[in-house]
């Protein structure tokens, strides 16, 4: 028997959750003195003896800042939506390889290879369960899910359990604390969980009952390489500052170190500088911009002020604005009430951050009950999604999925004389569980009379609203003429795949869809 894992892939830090006699705990890489949050990097070099070397985490940054010819790969995560190498190009990405090879070579080296490896220091691996980010399971056909899919499953071989959407690992470990904390009232309520990680910002509205959960909504945004976050804040204050103290801009090749160590002095007076900057924002005093924030200098001769954390901040609070006020106006429109709000990842403990979320919100007041500060103690927060992971992959709450979208086939009929094109659902939304030996089948068979057919023509309609999308697939010819049930089977790895079975009880052809957006009820 091995260990059942839950991993917070992060767009800055990566953070892994398991449990252990029946305690959450967190991995510490390198080694038992190491950090539970591992800087997603990595870093690649050649030593003296001509030797291809990879370097992971804490030790990547030291390789790029003090080995000559190093190449750093951070933020590749949000990459992997990108698979046009011309589109990452202008995103930003340099490096000779893919962002699916440096994923692969991160989680090789963090969990299979290398002396402080998590099977080399904890144990093996049984199940892994990794989060993915919310937007990502919103787009059809989830590129960015499917790449990390087939980098773990296909070509590493991980025992890979589920992708699991990040503010739904987030809910789950809201709901195990939630119910551990004292003796709960059943009744049902509406929880807001609002992510705000390096790379993106996703909500999620569930509703809460007793130890079940149902995601009712979600939103959030990213815009390839990097979105209104976490990260963009902090490329955007370095850059900020150090023009201020220099005149010029920093080149681009030096704002990594820059960065690094300003999130560095972020996480090291995380407490002390927090209440500062909370107290000063609280002023609302103009006069104050200028107030130089000692606690955030970095490289010992850049310190921002209150007006350059402002700023910077500017366009990542319109992006919380927008994101919840769209999820507001369908919660409204759907009789929806918010009646706690939780606000977890890294970057979720900035304190313009929760100002920002709570005033789109409509809450004024800190000690409103409906900002529910469960997981604001011992930095829970900042590992919620990691824990809430590891208690799925550990099996002490069991998610029932179901596919969120209707997924149908473009067909033609002859009405009234004319031949027409009609929309055919093969699954209604809602209706098909995840994780099943037998797939779903629509209840009416399908014709197929024409030959040499080269694509399929399957559709979806995203939430199970609005017009169909054609979905994008591979060039695979239809079946041989003739008459068929159409159906669809979502695997464990939340893949969906289409069915052709013939009535005659022939041989059924299978094609692979997208990723399946979670929509749960949650057991524990």
């Amino acid at each position: 028997m091995g260990y059942r894992i839950g991993i917070d892939f992060g767009t800055t830090y990566t953070k892994i959750a398991y449990v252990q006699d029946g305690q959450l705990r967190l991995f510490r890489y390198p080694g038992p003195r190491g950090r539970d949050y591992i800087p997603t990097a990595v870093a690649y070099r050649v030593d003296r003896s001509g030797r291809s070397v990879v370097s992971i985490g804490e030790a990547a940054i030291s390789d790029a800042l003090n080995r000559p010819g190093t190449r750093l790969a951070t933020r590749f995560k949000m990459f992997l939506p990108i698979r046009d190498p011309a589109q990452q190009a202008e995103k930003g990405w340099s490096l000779d390889r893919s962002p699916d090879e440096v994923v692969r070579d991160y989680f090789h080296h963090l969990l299979r290879e290398g002396e402080y490896c998590f099977e080399r220091q904890i144990g093996p691996i049984e199940s892994i369960v990794v989060s993915v980010p919310e937007v990502w399971q919103r787009t059809a056909n989830n590129p960015g899910a499917e790449a990390l899919r087939r980098v773990l499953i296909d070509e590493m071989g991980l025992p890979v359990d589920h992708l699991r959407s990040e503010p739904v690992c987030a809910a789950a470990y809201y709901v195990h604390e939630y119910q551990r904390a004292e003796a709960r009232s059943d009744r049902p309520f509406h929880l807001l969980i609002c992510d705000m990680g390096g790379g993106t910002f996703d909500v999620a509205l569930c509703r809460v009952t007793g130890r079940q959960i149902e995601v009712l909504d979600f939103d959030g945004n990213s815009e390839g390489g990097i979105g209104l976050a976490g990260s963009r804040f902090d490329h955007e204050l370095v850059r900020t500052v150090y023009q201020a103290a220099e005149g010029v801009p920093p080149r681009e090749e030096d704002l990594p170190e820059l960065v690094r160590a300003f999130e560095q002095v972020k996480i090291e007076h995380h407490d002390e500088a927090s209440q500062e900057l909370k107290t000063l924002i609280e002023l609302e005093d103009p006069t104050l911009d200028d107030t130089p924030l000692d606690l955030y200098t970095f490289q010992r001769k850049y310190t921002p002020t209150l007006k350059h954390v402002r700023e910077s901040f500017a366009p990542i609070a319109r992006g919380i604005q927008e994101v919840l006020r769209r999820l507001r106006q369908r919660a409204e429109a759907k009789g929806w009430s918010i009646d706690r709000v939780a606000i977890v990842g890294g970057f979720g403990q900035f304190p313009l951050v929760q100002r920002a979320i709570l005033e789109s919100l409509d809450i004024r007041d800190p000690m409103d009950v409906r900002f529910d500060q469960l997981l604001h103690r011992e930095y829970r927060q900042f590992y919620a999604i990691a824990y809430g992971a590891a208690l799925i992959a550990a099996g002490m709450i069991e998610p029932v999925e179901y596919y969120p979208h209707t997924l149908g086939i473009f067909a033609y009929r002859v009405w009234e004389g004319q031949m027409k094109r009609v929309f055919v659902p093969i699954v209604e939304a809602g209706k098909v569980s995840a994780g099943q030996l037998r797939p779903h089948f629509a209840p009416q068979l399908i014709r197929v009379e024409r030959e040499g057919v080269t694509e399929l023509p399957i559709g979806l309609q995203l939430g199970g609203a609005g017009e169909p999308i054609r979905l994008s697939l591979p060039p695979v010819r239809l079946p041989p003429p003739g008459r068929y049930r159409v159906g669809l089977l979502i695997d464990r790895s939340n893949m969906g795949i289409l069915i052709f079975e013939p009535e005659d009880g022939g041989q059924r052809l299978e094609y692979r869809l997208g990723d399946v957006n979670p929509i749960l009820t949650v057991e524990e």
